[in-house]
């Protein structure tokens, strides 16, 4: 007699689906909801933004700071936005209709919220791309924002870079 394979547990789905320090989307989902938004930006003559967000202090960040940065992120976007988690520091925020100008002033009210939040000496940083203003293929979103976030690291905290860097 075979042995039966176990069933996922709900929890291991769960952490497939979710990661599980925030609660924000994990970066395994990020590549298919990627896919998805930009089809439907393509479809409808839409835009969609991403985000990337780099909060960090001294290089890490705790899984206090974390569920904390996460909140405020969720409190701030619209209910249609889509929060996932890169790694330890990162975030990447993904605005589904979101022109250039509106994902600038999101920008802005996300580094003004932080900021507000923040304890001394967390460093944040953002870059942010548009399609299919910046780049015409969704597949080049990611290394662009990649490009325009580390921009923005070498340029200080507080800050994030939008334009340039093709």
């Amino acid at each position: 007699m075979m042995d039966e394979p176990n069933p996922l547990n709900v929890l291991d789905v769960d952490n497939l689906i979710h990661d599980p320090v925030t609660g924000a989307y994990s970066k395994a989902l990020f590549s298919s909801r990627l896919h998805e938004e930009s089809a439907r930006a393509t479809r409808e003559l839409g835009a969609l933004s991403l985000c990337l967000l780099d909060i960090h202090q001294n290089g890490t960040l705790s899984d206090h700071q974390a569920r904390d940065i996460h909140a405020v992120l969720k409190s701030t976007l619209r209910a249609s936005d889509v929060v996932f988690r890169f790694s330890n520091t990162e975030f990447v925020l993904m605005l589904p209709g979101t022109i250039k100008v509106d994902g600038e002033r999101t920008c802005e009210r996300l580094l003004q919220a932080l900021e507000s939040q923040q304890t001394e000496g967390v460093a944040v940083h953002m870059g942010l791309v548009t399609f299919p203003e910046d780049v015409l293929q969704p597949e080049k979103l990611l290394d662009l924002l990649q490009v325009r976030k580390n921009a923005a690291l070498r340029s200080g905290s507080g800050n994030f870079v939008s334009v340039g860097l093709e």
